[in-house]
């Protein structure tokens, strides 16, 4: 047997943009619109071997490369209400477009999926130095979207799940210039066949050693 060894890299195509602007409708109701790109990348996966069927037998035919790129676009409207001074609570009514292109020797397809998902979240400040957040987006199945494949063009009809996800997060400001935060996100992939929940767990700490400057 012969070991096969390809090369595969992951580029950031183009830059990460976000653009927004808010406004505060009344001293509780506070609503903004957003556009950013929120990926923009490509996976390349260099030297796959080819193979071609010589009389009737699976015969080596040089090697060639995968391309994939991948952008998302997405358009916002965040809306936030404080409830009273230590509860707030907040809505993100975000519409996003994903733009797919792949690419293998002669074969190439594009495909362009979009879909609505609100996000929730409450944010509670028990005293001034702590503050506790959660955030939930729910699951989505529905999208619509449009595949080409080699100059022709499918309408996308099989539903796909974007899973539903739980962050719940605290930060702590013991003193004026520091800051310390956790975060935990839960994403429900286990009701997908073969696959298991995946949770992540993040901290950080700030420092803010004059008002212009955040370390």
């Amino acid at each position: 047997f012969r070991r096969v060894l390809f090369r595969s890299y992951l580029n950031q195509k183009g830059p990460n943009v976000f653009f927004g602007v808010g406004t505060k409708i009344s001293n509780a109701l506070s609503v903004g619109i957003t556009y950013s790109i929120d990926k923009n990348i490509q996976m390349r996966i260099n030297d796959i071997p080819k193979t071609v069927m010589v009389d009737d037998i699976i015969t080596p035919d040089g090697t060639v490369d995968y391309i994939s790129e991948l952008q998302q676009q997405s358009f916002a409207m965040p809306i936030s209400y404080q409830i009273k001074a230590d509860l707030s609570l907040g809505i993100n009514l975000k519409y996003s477009i994903f733009k797919l292109n792949n690419q293998l020797d002669t074969l190439s397809g594009s495909s362009e999926i979009a879909y609505f998902r609100p996000q929730f979240g409450v944010l509670f400040f028990p005293n001034k130095a702590l503050s506790i957040g959660a955030t939930y987006l729910p699951e989505v199945k529905t999208f619509q979207g449009t595949m080409h494949y080699n100059e022709g063009q499918t309408e996308i009809v099989s539903p796909i799940t974007q899973p539903s996800i739980l962050g719940l997060g605290v930060t702590l400001s013991p003193a004026n210039q520091w800051a310390f935060s956790a975060e935990y996100l839960h994403r429900e992939y286990a009701k997908f066949n073969g696959l298991k929940d995946l949770s992540s767990f993040r901290i950080g700490i700030a420092y803010t050693p004059i008002k212009s400057l955040i370390l």
